[in-house]
């Protein structure tokens, strides 16, 4: 991984194993950690998950929208304020 600056990366719909080499590729090309990723999860991802990237969060996306995830894999809820919103907007595609 080279000299690279290593950035933490929350991926969204990523749920096949196509996506799965796409992660890997960003990982060892660009020092890209999976943290987060959220889809409708395959036991294949799962399984990649566990092999790869074992401190990386397999989120289901519908219990991600309703908030039903384990805060302790997570830390301690924080209320979402304009700077959080700011500091996110950038990187948002829609």
């Amino acid at each position: 991984m080279g000299n690279m600056s290593h950035k933490k990366v929350i991926y969204f719909e990523f749920n096949s194993e196509h996506h799965a080499h796409i992660i890997d590729y960003l990982y060892e090309e660009h020092a890209w950690e999976p943290v987060l990723l959220s889809g409708h999860n395959a036991e294949s991802m799962r399984s990649w998950v566990n092999r790869k990237h074992k401190e990386c969060i397999l989120q289901e996306t519908f219990e991600l929208r309703l908030a039903q995830f384990d805060y302790s894999k997570i830390g301690k809820s924080v209320p979402i304020d304009a700077k959080i919103i700011g500091a996110l907007s950038r990187y948002a595609l829609n």
